[in-house]
């Protein structure tokens, strides 16, 4: 069963340091049966254009194998006037394991990606976000040891 939420073992990715800015964000969790194999969505609030944004991607894998080569995914943006918006990312899994941006405990490797900064949002109110695994691009057992999938935005400091 897949559930979505705010996990506290995912939250060391998206606390940088003391002071930070306010953070939206959305987790979606694979129990040990499961694979990511469809779009998860995310239903986040963003702030008017008076505010500059970025926004980051965040996984968990089981398994040291899982953290090699690159998890392609496609990720489709609906703004609150029903626009949609589409881009493909390829993530590499072989980040620098000293960075903030990775960290494991036992098997359980965890990655945020930096996606876009400096976003200024011309259509304020409720965003949907889809993280869709791109199975066109790579074997599906690429997907296999996907524990969690998450989107992070947050203010940039001014």
């Amino acid at each position: 069963m897949r559930g979505t939420g705010h996990l506290l073992w995912f939250l060391p990715l998206f606390a940088f340091g003391c002071g930070r800015p306010e953070i939206n964000w959305g987790i979606a969790t694979f129990n040990h049966k499961e694979q990511w194999r469809e779009a998860v969505s995310f239903k986040l609030d963003l702030p008017d254009s008076l505010t500059t944004m970025g926004l980051d991607i965040c996984a968990q894998f089981r398994h040291r194998s899982a953290v090699c080569g690159h998890l392609p995914v496609i990720l489709l943006f609906q703004a609150p006037d029903s626009t949609l918006y589409c881009d493909t990312v390829s993530l590499p899994l072989n980040v620098v394991r000293h960075k903030p941006a990775y960290g494991k405990n036992g098997e359980v490797h965890s990655i945020r990606w930096p996606y876009r900064r400096g976003i200024i949002n011309r259509k304020p109110g409720q965003w949907n976000i889809s993280v869709i695994p791109d199975t066109s691009r790579a074997d599906s057992s690429l997907f296999e040891n996907v524990m969690a999938v998450g989107i992070a935005v947050e203010r940039e400091r001014e």
